[in-house]
């Protein structure tokens, strides 16, 4: 063998190398949450997730939750036109305040996440490319809660709630649309804007 052959061997070795290092290196929530996965729809996460349990519905927006394992207490999770795009876990903390806030059980979970996510250059491109951003607030009762989001799911999921109303539009102005301009027109609808 040459040494220019070699050399691509040597690169192409390292490269898929490094590529499996960073894939191993990637932080789990990139795929989804616990066992759930990012976009998936409510049908798809109760068979993860049994006790899924609804709280609301609101035109195209759903909320379910779960009962947590300590220290988690409830896992919430959102969805967007049947799409999970949100997951929010509370956490109630040993030597947290029975009412009130959870300051320093706030700040350490802060701490915590800012180490495990963005702490690494790798880690944080890969979320912030994946539009994944993981906060904690305070709850209720001194817990402290974690909101993970992906806004990529929520923004296509809205994109495609568009496309479907628009189509929607279009069909119902081929089957009713020049009758029902004419009768606005007719009912002054025009002279009024």
């Amino acid at each position: 063998m040459s040494f220019r052959t070699i050399a691509i061997l040597v690169t192409v070795v390292t490269f898929v190398l490094i590529g499996h290092a960073q894939d191993a290196a990637a932080p789990s929530v990139l795929k989804g949450y616990g066992e759930t996965e990012w976009g998936q729809s409510i049908e798809e996460v109760q068979a993860k997730v049994p006790d899924l349990v609804e709280l609301r519905k609101s035109g195209l927006f759903a909320l379910y939750k779960a009962e947590g394992e300590a220290p988690i207490v409830q896992v919430v999770y959102r969805f967007f036109a049947d799409h999970l795009c949100h997951v929010m876990a509370s956490y109630k903390l040993g030597d947290a305040p029975a009412n009130g806030q959870d300051e320093t059980g706030l700040t350490l979970i802060k701490e915590m996440i800012q180490k495990k996510y963005y702490q690494d250059d790798a880690a944080r491109g890969q979320l912030s490319q994946a539009s994944i951003s993981i906060n904690a607030f305070h709850g209720k009762d001194g817990q402290v809660n974690v909101f993970y989001e992906n806004r990529e799911i929520r923004v296509q999921a809205e994109e495609e709630a568009e496309q479907e109303r628009q189509r929607r539009i279009e069909e119902a102005r081929k089957t009713s649309g020049d009758q029902r301009l004419k009768n606005m027109e007719e009912a002054g609808v025009f002279d009024s804007l």
